[in-house]
């Protein structure tokens, strides 16, 4: 039941692709800049052993330097207060550059960054994929969401939403307005 609660939050939680459409296109800038207001990001290995002693949830933001949603997730969506202390007190945030030969400690294995993001799956980016403590895969949001709809994706993680409901059921129960399905048109 919980692997099946966590594919339909994988599939619902792509609501990041249609509100990017929403825009006039990406800035052009590089996502390596990592704004002064920017959460808290730990290296790989040290956000593990930090979501291992305080039982937070591993957040790993996948991005790569060229990409202009990843600029705008940092500038528009990390950067918002409610966000950062969210974050800050439910997860152990990390980033991963989807291009880097870095190797890292993941779990107890050294891999290369850009070798994670293969074993996530990763199609585009941003995204970002969730673990919990123990190391076990939770799910991930691919694309770009606005700071309202990562808000509610952070709180459905943290708070096991996912394992009750799909999130858009979950997001207007929780939000007090609709949430409409994604839509590829």
């Amino acid at each position: 039941m919980l692997r099946y609660a966590a594919l339909v939050a994988i599939a619902l939680l792509a609501l990041g692709r249609p509100a990017a459409a929403q825009f006039e296109g990406p800035p052009q800038t590089d996502a390596s800049i990592i704004p002064a207001d920017a959460p808290n990001w730990l290296p790989v290995g040290a956000a593990i052993d930090s979501a291992r002693a305080d039982t937070t949830i591993v957040l790993v933001h996948l991005y790569a330097t060229w990409c202009g949603w990843c600029a705008r997730l940092d500038a528009d969506v990390y950067s918002d207060d409610a966000i950062q202390e969210y974050m800050n007190e439910h997860f152990s945030a990390t980033r991963v550059d989807i291009e880097s030969p870095e190797v890292v400690p993941f779990f107890g294995r050294d891999v290369p960054m850009d070798q994670l993001a293969e074993a996530f799956g990763v199609e585009g980016t941003p995204t970002i994929v969730f673990f919990t403590a123990g190391g076990h895969y939770i799910t991930k949001l691919p694309g770009f969401a606005p700071a309202d709809q990562f808000y509610l994706v952070l709180r459905y993680v943290n708070e096991r939403g996912y394992e009750m409901m799909p999130f858009p059921d979950w997001a207007e129960m929780n939000s007090g307005a609709p949430v409409r399905q994604p839509t590829d048109g």
